[in-house]
């Protein structure tokens, strides 16, 4: 058989082996303005990688509700929680009619405050003997994943990795 017959078939299979190798490949974009790539499945994780809006992500493995991801050429592996991520193409243009019809009611119910700015004014000159430096306090407190780590280790809680079991 000549080589330019041989070459044909060869290239076929290529590209049917490609094309089966593609369909295996799932990738989706981070939903959220910043996430957290964790070292397992579990959001106490220590983090590996930092994610933002918009950003490709390609799924590896998914244990419960949690996904093993690559970002990148695939040097950096994590795991993110499946509600950090999603299918759909995000359109990275602010302030377009495009982006303000792609937010579905769960997003915005999640957007939607019920204690806003003017709310809290209010209450606070109704209630001018209440302290709020406490509350105000607890609000701006942030515990790192390190800080909750601590935290559950000195009260000898083990919380469960992975996802549904």
């Amino acid at each position: 058989m000549s080589k330019r017959k041989l070459l044909l078939p060869v290239i076929l299979l290529c590209g049917i082996a490609l094309g089966v190798w593609a369909a295996g490949v799932k990738t989706m974009n981070v939903r959220v303005k910043q996430a957290d790539l964790g070292n397992s499945p579990s959001k106490l994780a220590k983090s590996v990688a930092v994610v933002h809006y918009g950003d490709p992500v390609t799924i590896i493995e998914t244990k419960g509700s949690w996904k093993k991801v690559s970002i990148g050429d695939g040097s950096t592996v994590g795991w993110i929680h499946e509600s950090a991520i999603t299918k759909d193409k995000l359109d990275l243009k602010a302030g377009t009619q495009d982006v303000a019809s792609k937010a579905s009611s769960g997003d915005m119910a999640l957007a939607t405050p019920g204690f806003n700015s003017k709310v809290e004014a209010d209450f606070k000159t109704k209630h001018s003997d209440i302290d709020f430096k406490w509350v105000d306090k607890m609000i701006g407190f942030k515990p790192t994943p390190d800080q909750m780590r601590a935290f559950l280790t000195a009260g000898h809680v083990s919380p469960p990795t992975g996802g549904a079991k």
